[in-house]
This record gives structure tokens, sequence and C-alpha cells, in this order.
């Protein structure tokens, strides 16, 4: 009992465990979804999805600079603020940037094909890598001022 009592009054488990906990019945409800997602959508517009959202993803590894986890890092609010600010403001300029390189050499180079308007799945690209930016920017701010009931109902939601 006296463990378990250690662990109940443990700040750092009870965020871990409540973290840990949404994103694991958020993933459940993904993986959940995706058999209806397969009847609702064909085959073609699925893959082209899953191209769509590959591609955005290296993008939005690099698109931060890393900038997210700094945010994480200084005492006061307002310089975590500033980082904040900094992050997405980098990420949305990197990301306009590359949609718009890609517009360019469309002649030359493609990252990937569609059946569709290739510009048009850029800009889906474009709005998809500013959205999870965002989102993550948003989550790593609301874990650094501690508030785990968001961080669990946030995956799930």
């Amino acid at each position: 009992m006296k463990i378990i009592d250690k662990f109940k009054a443990n700040a750092f488990f009870k965020s871990v465990l409540s973290v840990g906990f949404g994103n694991l019945v958020g993933q459940l409800l993904a993986v959940v979804t995706v058999p209806l997602l397969s009847r609702i959508y064909s085959v073609e517009s699925y893959g082209e999805y899953g191209i769509i959202v590959s591609t955005a993803t290296i993008i939005i590894s690099f698109a931060t600079l890393g900038l997210m986890s700094a945010i994480m890092v200084p005492k006061d609010d307002q310089e975590s603020n500033e980082i904040f600010t900094a992050a997405f403001w980098t990420q949305f300029w990197l990301s306009t940037v590359f949609v718009i390189i890609a517009i360019a050499i469309i002649k030359i180079y493609r990252f990937h094909t569609v059946r569709s308007s290739y510009v048009l799945s850029l800009i889906i690209m474009w709005f998809y890598i500013i959205l999870t930016n965002l989102k993550n920017i948003l989550y790593v701010s609301i874990n650094r001022k501690g508030m785990n009931k968001v961080l669990l109902l946030n995956p799930i939601i």
C-alpha cells in the first residue's frame, strides 16, 4: 500500500499516467475508425490521403526547427510565450516557402502523384502541416503549464 500511496502523491507519475492514458484512448479510437473510413472512401482516395500525409509528416519534422522543445526550458512564462510565437511563425513561413517552391518546380519535380490537382494537394498539405504543427506547439505549451486534464482529453477529442 505504501508504494501505491507514493505513486498517488507523485505529481510526475500522475502527469505521465494522465497523458499516457489520453494518448492510448486517442490511438485506440483512431484504429477503430480505420475500417469505417476505408468503407467510406475509395482505395485510391485513401491512398492519396496517405501519400499527402506522409509527405507532410517529413516536412513537419523540419518545419519548427526544434523550437517546440525550447518552450519547456525558460523559467518565466513571458520567455516561453516568445519562443511559442517564434516556433509558430518559423513553421508557418518555412511551410509556406516549401509549398511555393513545390508549386514553382512542378514541371521539374513532383513530391507525390495524385489523380486530382497536384496544386490542390499541395495546398491541402500546407494546411495539414500548419495545423499539425500548431497542435504540437500548443500541446507542448499546455504541458509546460501543467494542464494535465487538457492533455488527457485532447487526444481523445
